[in-house]
């Protein structure tokens, strides 16, 4: 099971972290752990190459945290990824679940 947990200030997103393997499929085959890595690494990318700024906090096997800045921009790219994980739990709930802590 992979969990992620959102932490809010208010209505901004803060902190993203996501901890563990969806266990779906064997490792090179599990396509929700794909979609989860996929969405997560383009939020980090486009923050990056967007408006240089390294969200990274962890990034392990397995680990991942993200330090988010409140800037407007930056907010709707990591609320676009989070609709897509959202969408994922929805099909895949004994996969990963999200937790958002306000």
């Amino acid at each position: 099971m992979t969990d992620i947990q959102v932490f809010y200030k208010g209505d901004n997103i803060v902190q993203l972290k996501a901890v563990g393997h969806t266990d779906y499929a064997p490792l090179g085959e599990d396509i929700v752990c794909a979609g989860i890595s996929t969405l997560i690494q383009t939020a980090i990318l486009a923050v990056n190459k967007m408006y240089s700024i390294d969200i990274t906090q962890c990034l392990e096997d397995g680990k991942i945290e993200l330090k988010i800045p409140e800037q407007t921009e930056i907010q709707i790219i990591i609320k676009a990824i989070l609709y897509g994980l959202k969408d994922i739990e929805s099909g895949y709930p004994q996969n990963i679940k999200i937790k958002e802590i306000r």
